[in-house]
């Protein structure tokens, strides 16, 4: 049977998931694979990024924002145009300027690198920024939000001094980074990569295989020191460096990246990237660094696409865009009137919570609840009244009746927010 007619990929594919949950939307009057994000995926995005933000402030990495487009000599320096060039929006001629849609954002942060007077005491400097991509996907390779056209990734670069005991720790730190937010979005891993350049194919990379060689041990070095279980894949490197690629297998049998680590010791040549050295009063008064390439999570349209492909939409609590409903059991005044004090102690203590449509039957109330994936029902009825407690189901134990004082509902609404230790904390204990 073909993929495309089973019916359980069909029920599991996220295109067919968001029907119920509103995220993303595609429009032909906008642009083919152009997604635009509904209030309730655009809420998902920012819960993700905030997170992601506090995970990165741990590790010491400073914010950037910066420009959509780029001139075209910019991209000639940096090699995307040479290598990357097919997947690149044609040029928009400006005056006597040719900018660029830009595909990676990593030429503009080395931008960024340039204008500070860094020395060695200023390395690692590490940046990141959630930055818009385009990149022009064939028509057969578009595919809802898992690969598009126009793309937001959580893109951070780290600028480090030729030092291999340096260069491994951060990449270490890189890899339990991205643990940590895998662990906490709570998505599943298939297999990691080593993605290594190809011998037998070299116009695709730099030509310096000592340089490749030294470049892949030292990610394998790493791999091997953590007792990580990967897999050697020849020909998947990036053209300026070897990575370590964390990959998951898509409902529709898709391999696909979600994060990476990639190793980069040509953008500062390219680029003359200097910081001052210590070694000043023996006539080496600059260096080059080399760049570590992060995507903690890749792109927001993607990892949504696969949260919601392996969870079958139900997303971690912490996530859900409405975490909990509340079902008045009764048309009395005094069972609605405490229900309201409810909804608006919960709101207090910044849970989002909804109330049942009073238009609707309590059963349709409830199976829009289960349709729009809403992790916690509250039900609220005469006894609940009289006794002010609560009696809540979670969607993981549907038959599981809790009856519970409202203290103890947002003490456990704490634990399924907070659910996850990072890794760096655990290391460190």
């Amino acid at each position: 049977m073909a993929i495309g007619k089973n019916k359980t990929f069909q029920k599991n594919d996220h295109r067919e998931i968001n029907k119920k949950l509103k995220f993303f939307h595609f429009s032909e009057n906008v642009g083919s694979s152009l997604p635009i994000w509904l209030p309730n995926g655009e809420l998902v995005k920012h819960l993700i990024k905030q997170y992601l933000k506090k995970l990165e402030t741990e590790y010491n990495f400073n914010f950037v924002t910066t420009p959509v487009l780029g001139k075209i000599e910019m991209y000639k320096t940096s090699g995307h145009l040479e290598h990357y060039q097919e997947y690149m929006f044609p040029a928009i001629k400006v005056n006597e300027q040719k900018l660029m849609l830009r595909p990676m954002a990593c030429p503009h942060h080395c931008k960024v690198f340039c204008h500070q007077n860094y020395s060695y005491q200023d390395l690692p400097v590490r940046m990141s920024e959630n930055v818009l991509l385009f990149r022009y996907e064939k028509s057969g390779a578009i595919h809802g939000l898992e690969r598009v056209r126009q793309m937001e990734l959580k893109d951070a670069h780290i600028f480090l001094p030729k030092n291999k005991s340096i260069i491994k720790k951060e990449i270490t730190n890189c890899f339990f980074m991205i643990k940590t937010a895998l662990r906490k979005l709570g998505l599943k891993i298939d297999k990691i990569y080593l993605s290594l350049h190809d011998s037998e194919n070299m116009k695709k990379y730099y030509h310096d295989i000592n340089l490749w060689k030294k470049t892949e041990n030292i990610l394998e070095e790493v791999l091997t020191e953590l007792k990580v279980t990967f897999e050697k894949v020849k020909g998947e490197a990036a053209f300026y460096g070897p990575k370590i690629d964390f990959q998951v297998n898509t409902v529709l049998q898709h391999d696909v990246t979600i994060s990476t680590i990639q190793l980069d010791f040509l953008l500062g040549e390219k680029f003359k990237l200097k910081y001052r050295t210590k070694k000043q009063n023996k006539g080496e008064i600059f260096a080059t660094p080399i760049v570590v390439h992060l995507g903690t999570i890749g792109t927001y349209e993607r990892l949504l696409s696969l949260l919601l492909e392996q969870k079958n939409g139900w997303l971690p609590f912490w996530l859900s865009p409405a975490q909990i409903m509340i079902f008045s059991m009764n048309n009395d005044e005094t069972t609605k009137k405490y229900a309201q004090k409810v909804f608006e102690f919960l709101k207090s203590h910044d849970l989002r919570v909804e109330m049942m449509d009073v238009n609707k039957k309590i059963s349709e109330n409830i199976k829009l609840a289960w349709e729009r994936k809403v992790p916690v029902h509250i039900f609220l009825g005469k006894q609940e009244t009289e006794s002010k407690t609560i009696t809540y189901i979670h969607h993981n134990h549907p038959q599981t009746k809790h009856n519970k004082d409202i203290f103890q509902l947002i003490d456990q609404c704490q634990k399924w927010m907070n659910n996850i230790e990072s890794e760096k904390n655990k290391k460190q204990k």
